[in-house]
């Protein structure tokens, strides 16, 4: 029960991270379409940014089930669509190794590693004005780096 805790609690926390960076998708882009919620490189660049948020928010170890429900569930309040279904299919595209979800995943790592920088940039003490402007992805450049990881594999599949 503690799990499905956790579990609740990761979800809501991914999904404030995940949340402006496709409402701004969706103002630049229109609606994404039902395809790209199914798309093996979406699927795997989202459900990796549940799992590595999940894992920094949460501080501590989680089941493998209580990580697919996060995955699934995120990815379903984004679309809008079942969890279940989306579930189902980043299991089965882990499992087969596909090319094109293992890309999403690894392109996830790198924003992953881009939001966290950010993110420290403003929140660590001590830190000076002139250092902060010096990191190399502060919203700008974490909003272009959505865009090219994001945005550009959508608007290919339309």
């Amino acid at each position: 029960m503690f799990q499905l805790w956790k579990a609740r609690r990761g979800r809501k926390s991914i999904l404030a991270t995940l949340a402006p960076f496709i409402e701004g998708s969706e103002a630049r882009l229109g609606r994404i379409p039902a395809t790209a919620w199914h798309n093996a490189y979406v699927l795997g660049f989202l459900s990796m940014l549940a799992s590595l948020e999940a894992r920094i928010t949460l501080e501590g170890s989680l089941s493998s089930l209580a990580l697919g429900l996060i995955q699934a569930e995120t990815i379903a309040a984004l679309s809008g669509e079942s969890a279940s279904v989306h579930g189902e299919e980043i299991l089965t595209l882990s499992m087969e190794d596909d090319p094109q979800f293992l890309s999403g995943c690894n392109q996830a790592v790198s924003f992953h590693a881009a939001l966290q920088r950010s993110y420290r940039a403003f929140v660590e003490p001590g830190r000076s004005a002139e250092w902060k402007s010096d990191m190399p992805y502060l919203q700008d450049d974490l909003d272009a780096l959505w865009r090219e990881m994001f945005e550009e594999k959508v608007m290919s599949l339309s």
